[in-house]
């Protein structure tokens, strides 16, 4: 074994190491074998090139700071809009995964200077290099999407998806973070899925109402008595408001029901009929079972009458026509 009688110090070994001018040895000496220098030496030399490539990596090359995913109605279309910050910390350009889901159809982009890359993952972004892009994607969804499709977003730093109140779906199983402005909002981690609301109504959309009448009519001191019972349904809006219509001369005696906070009566649009308004609690109840009661004058002896049963005038906030109920 070829041995070198060395007298260095520690601190001139690692000076000698690093390309540096040895300050005079100290009194402190070693003595090692020649080829146990080289490694150690060798292996300082490992560290520091360790050391300079930890010091010019950057630790994460791209963050998605926020996304947002919010779903609209405009002109009778259900509208998706996707916006986002993302931060190019690399001197290279960075893709980025936004979302992906089949139901999704791109219509427009606005991406400043990166670009938008579609492929059968998804829809993705290229970041040029350190740089900040906010882009505002904007999609349709297919034809028959609104019953149920899925959404996959990538990675972020904040995840929320926003719900217009006016659009029957629901984040399922994601958790409600609040409701304002017309919207709900969910916060997302990655995956999620959007299904039609069921029994639970939208509030700001009209209501259309059908049902079905049970009505037993009885002689009460020459009036004609009549007790029904309405169950009423719709398949939209939000269930706020009910108006009957009966024959002008009815005189309506009571209205009850589970979730129904108050009711009046009025007279109809035109001359032959009066109307009933129901104001519902704001529960999203889509059923409801209603007592109405109420009197008619009775006809004359051989004067021919037929059972008139309550008709759906108006729906709620006076925006739709109904049919009349069946007897």
């Amino acid at each position: 074994m070829k041995t070198a009688r060395i007298f260095l110090s520690l601190a001139a070994m690692i000076a000698i190491a690093s390309g540096d001018t040895p300050q005079p040895p100290s009194a402190a000496q070693v003595t090692m074998p020649y080829g146990e220098l080289r490694a150690m030496l060798a292996e300082i030399e490992n560290l520091r090139v360790a050391e300079r490539e930890r010091d010019e990596t950057v630790p994460v090359p791209v963050a998605v700071h926020r996304l947002e995913f919010a779903l609209t109605e405009v002109g009778g279309r259900v509208v998706c809009v996707l916006d986002a910050e993302i931060e190019n910390f690399t001197a290279a350009w960075q893709l980025v995964p936004l979302v992906r889901s089949p139901a999704l159809r791109l219509e427009s982009a606005e991406t400043g200077t990166a670009q938008v890359i579609g492929s059968t993952d998804g829809i993705s972004l290229r970041v040029p290099p350190a740089s900040v892009a906010h882009p505002t994607l904007r999609f349709v969804l297919g034809p028959g999407e609104l019953e149920a499709f899925a959404l996959d977003f990538g990675p972020a730093s904040i995840t929320r998806l926003r719900i217009a109140d006016a659009l029957p779906l629901t984040a399922h199983g994601e958790p409600l973070l609040e409701k304002a402005d017309g919207q709900r909002v969910f916060a997302i981690a990655s995956h999620v899925e959007l299904r039609r609301e069921e029994g639970t109504g939208v509030p700001g959309l009209p209501s259309i109402w059908q049902g079905d009448a049970e009505i037993a009519v009885r002689l009460d001191e020459g009036r004609l008595g009549f007790d029904g019972l309405l169950r009423l349904r719709t398949e939209q809006g939000d269930g706020a408001r009910t108006v009957l219509s009966l024959p002008r001369h009815a005189r309506i005696i009571a209205a009850t029901g589970d979730g129904l906070s108050r009711w009046s009566s009025r007279n109809g649009a035109d001359a032959a009929t009066r109307e009933v308004v129901l104001d519902w609690e704001p529960d999203g109840s889509l059923h409801r079972d209603l007592r109405l009661q109420w009197q008619m004058p009775q006809p004359p002896p051989g004067e021919p009458w037929s059972l008139a049963s309550p008709a759906i005038s108006i729906c709620s906030y006076l925006a739709q026509s109904g049919g009349n109920l069946q007897s």
